[in-house]
């Protein structure tokens, strides 16, 4: 019969699951660096602690060109939910149309934004 056990490093860092079919009891232990101890979900860095797995640190965050393109993908979200407003037919009054523009432009100037891409003041849709 095959088990899942989880491999830690000498510092009790998870570095890999083990399917193994190997026995282990009292006369022929576990080794030392594995355990039958399933490492929760949503753990960035599972570290291995006295018998149970905790968090060993943040994750780390995005370089500037990785976030760049997330913040670019959300605004450009942002600006093709609000496509159908500069419709000619669009089933909205020509001051809402207006304030859309002005948003939806507000949307596009996000990149020029001093602080971009770690810090973004989002334009409010209400205007």
């Amino acid at each position: 019969m095959q088990r899942q056990y989880f491999r830690f490093d000498k510092d009790g860092y998870l570095t890999e699951p083990v399917i193994a079919s190997e026995v282990w009891d009292d006369d022929n232990p576990i080794p030392d660096d594995l355990t039958d101890v399933r490492p929760p979900d949503g753990l960035w860095r599972a570290r291995f602690v006295e018998g149970a797995w905790v968090e060993a640190g943040e994750p780390p965050k995005p370089c500037g060109e990785v976030l760049a393109v997330q913040m670019r993908a959300r605004r450009d979200e942002l600006l093709k939910g609000t496509d159908w407003t500069q419709l000619v037919d669009a089933p909205i009054a020509y001051k809402e149309k207006k304030a859309m523009c002005r948003y939806r432009q507000a949307l596009r100037d996000v990149p020029q934004q001093s602080g971009f891409p770690f810090e973004v003041a989002w334009p409010d849709e209400k205007g």
